[in-house]
């Protein structure tokens, strides 16, 4: 079926929206322009007519909450796709939001509904040990996918591997605090990718795994927030350089050459 664009006339009634394609509705957002509402300024909805009949937004949900708040009953200009799949919806929302503030974490999920090769992948890590994306601090959820991608991408130290990087940086924090909260912070994430990509097969994984898993995550993340600032450094080389110590410790062979930040 081919895609057709078209203008129309909808009450906010004969819309409604899909988490999948979509961000969280923010609802502090939604009653602050429902107390100032004026239809005059709702403009055009973006929705995508599906086989059922619904009409699912693409662009404008909390405009359109905000006018079901404000009680708005007269329809509304939509801007109708018709012929989308799921997937082509996912994109056609990351294009529209491309410049406003989506968080992160509803891209990333889009990013996936939407078949992105890089995206998926570093969903199937997470899965694979047990995490989920989310913007939560709750056990077994993960909302720092920037910094993911980051390490993925090699943590500035690698052009290749990324993903074995990232499978790896997964596995260690996964296996020193079974999925605590906090655990997935960015700046753990940042710190194993960039110790983790730098020495590659020189890390014995179950020492760096045991001295982790003696710090809570928050603590960690404390200490590597403290060296950064007497070192003058970015968090990640802050963080590597904890790691190397922690490697070498109590070792008098096979020890890592000092950190050198990068």
């Amino acid at each position: 079926m081919s895609i057709k664009r078209t203008i129309i006339q909808a009450t906010l009634d004969q819309l409604t929206i899909d988490q999948k394609v979509q961000r969280g509705l923010d609802e502090k957002r939604v009653n602050r322009i429902a107390s100032a509402f004026d239809a005059n300024a709702l403009g055009a909805i973006t929705v995508s007519l599906r086989a059922d009949g619904t009409r699912v937004i693409l662009d404008g949900q909390h405009r359109w909450a905000a006018g079901k708040t404000a009680g708005h009953v007269a329809t509304v200009t939509c801007v109708q796709y018709e012929g989308l799949s799921v997937a082509e919806e996912a994109e056609l929302f990351l294009t529209l939001n491309n410049t406003k503030q989506v968080q992160a974490v509803d891209k990333f999920r889009v990013r996936v509904i939407s078949g992105e090769a890089a995206a998926l992948d570093m969903n199937n890590i997470l899965h694979k040990h047990g995490w989920k994306v989310a913007q939560s601090t709750d056990h077994w959820r993960l909302s720092a996918v920037g910094e993911l991608e980051k390490v993925y991408k090699g943590s500035g130290v690698r052009k290749t591997g990324g993903d074995i990087l990232a499978e790896n940086v997964v596995q260690i924090l996964t296996s020193a605090w079974a999925g605590q909260s906090n655990s997935a912070h960015a700046v753990i994430l940042g710190s194993l990718g960039k110790f983790l990509g730098w020495y590659g097969i020189d890390v014995d994984h179950s020492k760096i795994i045991r001295e982790l898993s003696g710090f809570k995550p928050m603590n960690f993340v404390a200490d590597v927030k403290a060296v950064k600032d007497v070192e003058h450094c970015d968090l990640a080389n802050a963080g590597a350089k904890i790691l190397v110590n922690l490697h070498n410790k109590n070792r008098r062979k096979n020890q890592l050459e000092a950190w050198q930040n990068r």
